[in-house]
Parts: structure tokens; C-alpha cells; sequence
């Protein structure tokens, strides 16, 4: 959601980075993580440096932080 509305701002690709920025550091989000303990950012920066690689067609790269993404937090059973 943030992508679709931040896109018509995008004028290059060394805007991407700054983009991700706004999430990243949100206030509410690290709060979030600070307070309660939580360890979600780690799997958001993971997805986040996912969608840049493929945003510059980096497939191999992409899966990896994908993976990394998705391997990170592991429910306990």
C-alpha cells in the first residue's frame, strides 16, 4: 500500500532507498518492536531489501532475502 501510494513520487531508482527509509524508521513501528519486545522489523527489513533487489531485477538476490524474510521468524511448536 505504501508503494502504490508513494510510486508517482518515484523519479529514479536511487529514490527506492529513501522510500524505504519512511517505513523503516516509523515511529510507530519502532515502538512497536522497543517496547514490546517484538523482532517483526528484522523480518520487514528482510521483505523490504527483498522488494528493492527485485525492483532492480535481481532474481538470484531476491529470493535470498525472500527466504531470509521468511525463514526468520519460525513459530514455536
Amino acid at each position: 500500500i505504501l508503494m502504490i501510494w508513494i510510486k508517482p513520487e518515484i523519479k529514479n531508482n536511487s529514490d527506492f532507498p529513501w522510500i524505504m527509509l519512511v517505513y523503516l524508521l516509523n515511529v510507530s513501528i519502532l515502538y512497536n518492536g522497543m517496547i514490546w519486545g517484538q523482532v517483526d522489523i528484522i523480518q520487514s527489513f528482510f521483505l523490504f531489501v527483498a522488494c528493492y533487489v527485485a525492483y532492480q531485477q535481481k532474481i538470484e538476490w531476491t529470493i535470498l532475502w525472500m527466504l531470509l524474510s521468511m525463514n526468520f521468524k519460525v513459530p514455536c511448536s
